[in-house]
């Protein structure tokens, strides 16, 4: 496998080894997505303390197709 930068790997609890970070996205991600795709796109974080979620990175991108 060749990398065109040093590799950088996340914590992954099902593989010690971690997983590839293959893409850092910030709060563009949603307009990237949709000049990229033809879907409208929605990202929305979930958190809900009485079903026992409460965590980081609780987001989920909505893509609709127009």
């Amino acid at each position: 496998m060749v990398h065109l930068a040093e590799p950088e790997y996340h914590g992954n609890p099902i593989d010690p080894k971690g997983s590839l970070v293959t893409f850092h996205y910030g709060y563009d991600l949603a307009d990237l997505i949709a000049e990229w795709t033809p879907f409208d796109v929605e990202i929305r974080r979930f958190h809900q303390r009485s079903s026992g979620i409460v965590a980081e990175f609780s987001e989920v991108v909505v893509c609709r197709k127009v």
